[in-house]
C-alpha cells in the first residue's frame, strides 16, 4: 500500500456503551488493517492492552474527553493510569473555557503535564478547532510546538464538531519543530481523508478506517503524486 495508508490512521471507537464483544471486534480489525493506532477511552485500555499485546497497532487513550473542563492534576492522574494500563498515545482535551478566556498561562500549564507525563510516548492536544479563532489556533499551536508537543489535534468530534481544510492548513502553517498536525472529526470517507492529508494533516482519527483503505484499494486512486508533491513543497 503506498505511503502505507493504514499507518496513518487512528482507529477510533470512543463510545462510552460499547461492548466487551464490540472492543474485542473493533481490536481485531485493528489488527487486521495493521492500525498504527486504536483510539480508546481510559476505561477500556487494560482490556485492549491484552488483544494488541505484541502487535504493531499501539493504543491511545482519550483524557477529559470530550469536553476537557477538569483540573489539571485530574487529568494528571488519567494519564498516568491510561500509560499503566498499557496506553501507547494519549490525546489530552485542552480546557475550552480557559482557552476562550486567553489564559493562556494555564493551557501552557496543562500541555507541560501532558508533555512530561507521557514521557517518550506520543503526546496529542486537541484543540476543537471549530469553536476557536484563528488567532486561538496559531496560538495553541505555536505554544504546544514550543512545548514539544508530538502532535495538535483539531477536533474531538464530539456533537459534531468537525475537521475543517481551513483549520487543518492553519494548524500546518503555525506549528513548527518537529510537532505535527492530526485531523479528526467527519472524515468517513476517502475523499474528506484526502482533503486532510492533502491540507497537511499527517495523522487522521476515524472509525471509518476500514471503509477508506478498502474504498481506496477499489478506486485505485494514485495518491503518491500527491505525497510528492507536498514533499517537495516543504523542502
Amino acid at each position: 500500500m503506498p505511503y502505507q495508508l493504514n499507518r496513518i490512521i487512528d482507529q477510533t471507537m470512543l463510545r462510552p456503551n460499547a461492548t466487551r464483544g464490540e472492543l474485542e471486534c473493533f481490536c481485531e480489525e485493528a489488527l487486521y488493517y495493521n492500525f498504527i493506532c486504536v483510539a480508546l477511552l481510559p476505561n477500556v485500555i487494560q482490556e485492549a492492552s491484552f488483544i494488541l499485546k505484541g502487535s504493531q497497532t499501539h493504543i491511545m487513550a482519550a483524557i477529559s474527553y470530550p469536553r476537557g473542563m477538569v483540573p489539571i492534576d485530574i487529568k494528571k492522574k488519567e494519564i498516568e493510569e491510561a500509560i499503566n494500563d498499557g496506553a501507547d498515545e494519549i490525546d489530552m482535551v485542552l480546557n475550552l473555557e480557559v482557552v476562550k478566556n486567553h489564559k493562556y498561562k494555564i493551557i501552557e500549564n496543562e500541555m507541560t503535564v501532558l508533555r512530561e507525563s507521557t514521557g517518550t510516548l506520543t503526546a496529542k492536544a486537541i484543540l476543537e478547532t471549530t469553536l476557536l479563532s484563528d488567532e486561538e489556533i496559531i496560538q495553541l499551536c505555536q505554544l504546544a510546538s514550543d512545548i514539544g508537543i508530538d502532535f495538535v489535534k483539531s477536533s474531538t468530534g464530539f456533537n459534531g464538531n468537525q475537521a475543517s481544510i481551513h483549520a487543518i492548513q492553519l494548524m500546518k502553517k503555525s506549528v513548527f519543530k518537529k510537532t505535527q498536525v492530526k485531523a479528526a472529526g467527519g472524515i468517513s470517507n476517502l475523499s474528506k481523508f484526502l482533503q486532510m492529508l492533502k491540507a497537511g494533516a499527517t495523522r487522521i482519527g476515524t472509525s471509518a478506517g476500514p471503509l477508506i483503505i478498502e474504498e481506496y484499494k477499489t478506486l485505485g486512486i494514485d495518491i503518491d503524486t500527491m505525497f510528492k508533491e507536498r514533499k517537495e513543497k516543504t523542502l
